[in-house]
């Protein structure tokens, strides 16, 4: 049976944030019935409908939660009802920070190792997931939606322990009671003792949000379940740093806010991961985050990020936010008729089903997000772990303006690597058996690597080793790590397909000190390092007052590529991938091209063009998208795609409204489309 979420009449949704103190006059001006007419006219067929802010308020007659004045009429159950009247999914959104509940509570809050809590410093409390009282508190909330009103679902928010180490008291019984020991003080990421912590941590959250899923289907088994994942992002900070915690719900969903090398890797990410087809790309309409609360993006914009979900099978869910009053901005909402105008000539199109042609995927790892260079003389309260999701990101925006389309995948997908030419490990230190065993075999068996940084040097307990797991795999042992920067890439032979325009003499230049290593065997080595005389902080012992040029070359590999079994593995000992020049990234690029066994898509086109290609039964969609810094954008001439076929002849080539779009075809089954773009193009090839 298809669920709500999966019809695709239901791709775009909306929500109105309404975290709105309980004030004389807040809200009075709420009106049910024009919410659901502002919500038909923005052409949403589905609404996220609050039952409760993150202060705690409900705007249901709650028996558990305190009411905002404006329960008495129960304006969430009116606007449920208004809702079904025009044909609108409703889904019950409700929320676990609680500022006015935990002013009430205070032992219920999640606290630092100074006995700090969230509420003590700003406008909210974050109770903790492990108090026994509020998670049964969050139950019961969960069961009176369940139980009492006629929704399609139920949306769960802010979810997660809010620091880094928890030290409330019932945090300090449970994690003594599961591990006999004390909670941990360290702030040091070698530290086994505080993995340790992160995976109770990580348990206890999965287990808050499944014990609150479970309350509410229970009740009402038909209704869907989804929760905030937007924390991919910082996933060791709130607790969300396992697969388990996003396999919980019925599709993945979260909040982003960020230009377009954000949804390109978030959709990318939650297209793999997602439980089901389509997740929720959500962001909000004003321009920056909500504090932004006047300020809209111009509907070009939200144009693109509605294609950009699409594009990577995505559904996509605008934010807005309600006035003090309870009213909306009546006028946006009809500016909004041309978001609708202009996504739904595609939305018949849409197939979740389809297969998408990727030949290269990024390896994403919650395990490998807490990195030591991130956190480095921090305190045990300031730990963060955003760094392997910038990483995953500028490495996404770096594979895209050069046109190489791309997977990003996780552990769930360590069955299916064979389905790829090319897989990247991206300084990805932490690594369990499991992956290791995986990455070994699908090297073997023909599949091609790359590797750069300190990537397998833990195992997923936080164990540092001697050497890296991957050794013989890649060809090379860990001696350490370069004392400072800036460190030189020095190509060994001239490869101007390769290298460009640097050479041994002039190489490339990353400002990090890069991994020393040794080869196994030292012709393999495609470049080597280069060292200045003294790092840029050396006031005496310097050559150039400004620079610091390459002096010193030595025979430890910066690129090494090692044959192992029927497969090859490319070391890089630093991140040429994230590096924010174009020539460095230009050369990453350049090594995954020479590591991919075929282009199966090609696309000739300027950098801000983003595409994805699809097929199923012998149909080959290929969607475009203009993605630049200026809307509506400049318009692209003569994008040239070539598509292999996969020996399958063409029949016909169309665009999303029927009319013809012209082709050629070679004899070894490669088509060939020029074509033009506003904004977005779907062009729809039927083979025989």
């Amino acid at each position: 049976m298809t669920t709500w979420y999966q019809k695709k009449e239901n791709f775009f949704r909306m929500l109105v944030d309404q975290h709105i103190p309980n004030k004389d006059g807040y809200m009075e001006k709420f009106d049910p019935a024009e919410y659901a007419k502002n919500i038909s006219l923005s052409g949403a067929k589905v609404a996220y409908v609050y039952s409760s802010n993150c202060l705690g308020l409900s705007f249901f007659p709650s028996k558990y939660l305190p009411n905002h004045q404006c329960a008495k009429k129960d304006v969430f159950g009116q606007t449920v009802k208004e809702l079904r009247k025009l044909g609108i999914s409703p889904i019950g959104y409700f929320n676990s920070w609680m500022t006015f509940v935990a002013d009430m509570h205070p032992e219920w809050n999640a606290i630092n190792s100074k006995g700090i809590s969230k509420r003590d410093k700003t406008r909210f409390a974050s109770p903790c997931n492990n108090n026994p009282e509020f998670k049964e508190l969050m139950k019961n909330v969960a069961r009176e939606l369940a139980q009492n009103y006629d929704l399609d679902g139920l949306w769960l928010d802010m979810i997660g322990i809010n620091t880094p180490v928890c030290y409330c008291e019932a945090c300090k019984k449970k994690y003594f009671d599961h591990c006999q020991k004390e909670l941990p003080t360290t702030s040091d990421v070698n530290s086994p003792e505080l993995i340790s912590y992160f995976k109770f941590k990580r348990d206890c959250v999965e287990e808050y949000v499944r014990e609150v899923r479970d309350a509410a289907l229970e009740i009402n088994p038909r209704l869907s379940f989804a929760y905030q994942c937007a924390d991919v992002k910082n996933p060791y900070r709130y607790g969300h740093n396992g697969i388990a915690y996003h396999k919980l719900g019925d599709y993945l969903s979260g909040d982003f806010y960020f230009g377009r090398s954000g949804p390109n890797t978030v959709c990318r990410l939650f297209y793999r991961l997602s439980p089901n087809l389509p997740f929720e790309y959500m962001t909000s309409r004003c321009s920056g985050e909500l504090d932004y609360h006047t300020m809209t993006k111009n509907i070009g914009e939200i144009s693109a990020q509605a294609f950009s979900a699409m594009m990577h099978k995505g559904s996509f869910v605008l934010i807005d936010a309600i006035d003090p009053s309870g009213e909306m901005n009546k006028d946006f909402y009809r500016e909004l008729d041309a978001l609708k105008k202009s996504i739904e000539p595609y939305i018949p199109h849409i197939d979740y089903s389809e297969r998408a042609l990727r030949s290269i995927a990024v390896y994403f790892s919650f395990e490998s997000a807490l990195t030591e260079k991130e956190n480095e003389n921090v305190s045990v309260d300031d730990i963060q772990s955003r760094g392997h999701f910038k990483r995953v990101s500028r490495l996404g925006e770096v594979l895209s303006t050069a046109h190489l389309d791309y997977d990003v995948i996780t552990k769930t997908e360590l069955e299916r690597l064979s389905d790829y030419d090319v897989l990247i490990l991206s300084d990805l230190e932490m690594l369990s058996q499991d992956e290791i065993s995986a990455f070994r075999e699908y090297t073997k068996n023909g599949g091609s690597l790359y590797v750069s940084g300190k990537t397998s040097l833990k195992d997923d307990d936080g164990n540092l080793k001697d050497n890296f797991m991957l050794s013989d795999v890649l060809g090379v042992d860990y001696l350490g790590r370069f004392d400072y920067g800036p460190n030189y890439i020095a190509p060994e032979l001239e490869n101007k397909e390769l290298f460009s325009r640097y050479s041994k003499k002039y190489p490339y230049m990353l400002k990090d000190p890069f991994i020393k290593v040794k080869a196994k065997d030292p012709k393999l080595t495609l470049a080597s390092v280069t060292l200045p005389i003294s790092s840029s902080s050396d006031r005496i012992n310097f050559s150039s007052a400004i620079s610091d040029p390459p002096m010193i070359p030595t025979d430890h590999p910066a690129l090494y590529l090692n044959s192992f079994g029927k497969g090859k593995a490319l070391y890089c000992a630093a991140s040429p991938e994230t590096d924010p020049l174009k020539d460095t990234c230009d050369l990453f690029c350049a090594l995954v091209k020479m590591l991919l066994k075929k282009e199966t898509v090609k696309v000739e086109a300027p950098e801000y063009l983003d595409h994805t290609v699809y097929e199923k039964d012998g149909v080959y969609k290929i969607h475009l998208l203009n993605y630049q810094s200026i809307f509506p954008p400049v318009k692209l001439h003569d994008i040239k795609i070539t598509l292999d076929l996969e020996g399958k002849k063409p029949i016909s080539a169309v665009d999303a409204f029927g009319a013809p779009v012209e082709f050629t075809f070679s004899k070894d089954s490669m088509l060939e489309i020029k074509t033009d773009l506003e904004m977005y193009k779907l062009i729809i090839v039927k083979t025989k």
